[in-house]
């Protein structure tokens, strides 16, 4: 299948490492201007190193004022792929859940992504430009799996605001991928 990407540019989260990382390579590949973000110093500058169309972004998603300072400069985009998140270091059953690890979970995993779409996307509304937004969801979403409470929510309302923002949003499109799995090195 040929991609007709050469020339685009693109935003991706979470992109130190796993599918952000390959997705990243991938779309720089097809001749696109990549701006990769990630919490990840060292996988940004090796991934920097790989590719010529990348320009690294280093920052916590989770950390609401400092995504927005350092997106602020960033062109207006042909894309943005939301596909940071934080799953966790174990299981915890529902019940114990402590608040401390959902806010981690939900400020990362939905806020960051809330956060970066309405950036990107206000730059794209305001330039009248087309485009699109991919939210990297999960498998999960659609099933219920024990010990991944607020992992599992996550991915459930990111679902819901995929379809929220695709029906207030006229002119780019944004949809959701769920893909199964995939355990990265630090997980």
């Amino acid at each position: 299948m040929a991609f007709k990407l050469a020339g685009k540019k693109f935003l991706v989260t979470g992109a130190g490492q796993g599918i952000g990382r390959e997705l990243s390579k991938t779309l720089s590949e097809h001749g696109c201007k990549v701006y990769a973000l990630s919490k990840t110093k060292d996988t940004l500058d090796t991934l920097e190193d790989e590719c010529e169309n990348i320009h690294t972004i280093h920052a916590d998603i989770g950390n609401w004022d400092e995504v927005r300072e350092k997106l602020k400069d960033v062109e207006v985009l042909d894309g943005l792929v939301n596909n940071a998140a934080y799953v966790g270091e174990s299981q915890i059953p529902s019940l114990d859940v402590p608040k401390s690890y959902l806010d981690k979970i939900v400020g990362a995993n939905l806020l960051g992504t809330i956060n970066v779409t309405q950036i990107i996307g206000r730059k794209m509304v305001d330039a009248m430009k087309s485009g699109s937004i991919v939210n990297v969801s999960s498998i999960w979403s659609m099933q219920a799996v024990p010990g991944y409470l607020p992992y599992t929510v996550h991915i459930i309302v990111t679902c819901n605001k995929t379809k929220i923002c695709a029906d207030r949003t006229s002119s780019f499109g944004v949809n959701d991928i769920n893909p199964t799995l995939y355990l990265n090195r630090n997980h």
